[in-house]
């Protein structure tokens, strides 16, 4: 009895010995940069936001749950503020006032601020000391250009402008965000959400009995858009439309309705910098929950429909750090009524606005559409 006590010790210490010695690796190559620099012990710290202060500078440190760093900067905003606010732009200040302090060896601070037009319109880095966690800080943005301001007592202490540029924001450049897409989808979780709304009232009806179209908006062109089609049953209960009989409302619903996307797998070719491709398997409530969590909106549109499948595109938009994804897919019918089907795609993942603008142009009726639904 004895020994087999002693067993279990064993065992529950070796566990503790393994999860606390987990070695922490870094979202990017600037991030392990500052990590050495700074001689942060990222090993020694536990998931979640750590603090470090070293040479006088509070400095926070966020682990991820799979022991990656993923953020080190200046401590400006406390947690609760960041899970309310723009926490992408929070952490891009953060990230980037400790930057300016410790430089790569390739640039000066001075550098920086050009090459990335970041400009402070009030204040210097300096001034980041003094600030207290009192002042009042405001966020704005306009003309794809973020304006960051703390104020105390109605004074403007420090006030800085800069780019709402994805590669800016993550501190990442497209091939390293490419890379990393599948691991950080994975991430997602794709449980039920419930998309179905309880109110007819909000819907108008359509051609095809008891159906009904809840319209979502549109994305430079109207036949991209985010429109979701409802059944309603003899108890009056609404119900996302899934049916062969109407292909192309049933598709559209696929993609944009988390809680019908069920054990549906997408099979993706990812499109790589270089003309390089890579191919993975991914839940779709999976990429709808990714998508989610991005804070990207889904539009949806079909390029041709053929006796057995539709084809269309997808286009995740993140008007945060004004980037898109685009998913182009080929849909069998039998993917509608089966489950456990596997639908092939194409995807480009972070694609500058200015691309995805291009490439659709600008909404015009008088024009024939590329696109329809």
């Amino acid at each position: 009895m004895k020994s087999i006590k002693y067993i279990l010790w064993a065992l529950v210490f070796c566990m503790y010995q393994s999860s606390a010695s987990a070695k922490v690796t870094f979202r990017t190559a600037e991030l392990k940069r500052l990590a050495t620099v700074l001689s942060i012990p990222t090993d020694s710290m536990k998931p979640g936001y750590n603090s470090f202060s070293p040479n006088g500078n509070a400095i926070v440190v966020h682990i991820d749950e799979n022991a990656i760093a993923d953020h080190i900067g200046l401590s400006l905003f406390p947690e609760p503020m960041k899970k309310i606010g723009n926490r992408v732009v929070m952490e891009f200040i953060e990230r980037y006032m400790l930057q300016l302090q410790f430089p790569p060896a390739t640039k000066t601070a001075a550098m920086m601020l050009r090459d990335d037009e970041v400009k402070f319109t009030k204040g210097t880095v300096a001034t980041v000391r003094q600030l207290l966690p009192t002042d009042q800080f405001n966020l704005s943005c306009e003309l794809m250009k973020y304006t960051a301001t703390w104020q105390r007592e109605g004074k403007t202490l420090l006030s800085l402008t800069f780019p709402a540029e994805f590669e800016l924001l993550r501190g990442m450049n497209f091939i390293e965000a490419q890379q990393l897409f599948e691991g950080e989808s994975r991430k997602a979780i794709g449980a039920v959400k419930q998309d179905t709304p309880a109110d007819k009232q909000l819907m108008k009806a359509t051609g095809i009995e008891n159906c009904y179209l809840l319209e979502g908006g549109y994305y430079l062109n109207q036949k991209l858009n985010a429109n979701r089609y409802y059944v309603e049953d003899a108890k009056g209960r609404l119900f996302p439309l899934l049916s062969e009989d109407h292909p192309v409302e049933s598709v559209a619903n696929l993609m944009l309705c988390q809680d019908i996307a069920q054990q549906r797998k997408l099979h993706i070719i990812e499109r790589l910098y270089g003309y390089e491709q890579k191919d993975f398997h991914l839940d779709l409530s999976q990429w709808i929950a990714f998508c989610r969590d991005e804070h990207c909106e889904l539009y949806f549109g079909v390029q041709t429909l053929t006796p057995t499948s539709v084809k269309a595109t997808v286009i995740a938009v993140n008007t945060v750090e004004n980037y898109n994804h685009m998913l182009t897919l080929d849909i069998p019918f039998a993917a509608i009524s089966n489950p456990s089907a596997t639908i092939e795609a194409q995807l480009n993942c972070y694609l500058p606005m200015h691309n995805i603008r291009n490439l659709f142009g600008k909404d015009n009726s008088k024009k024939k559409a590329k696109y329809h639904l």
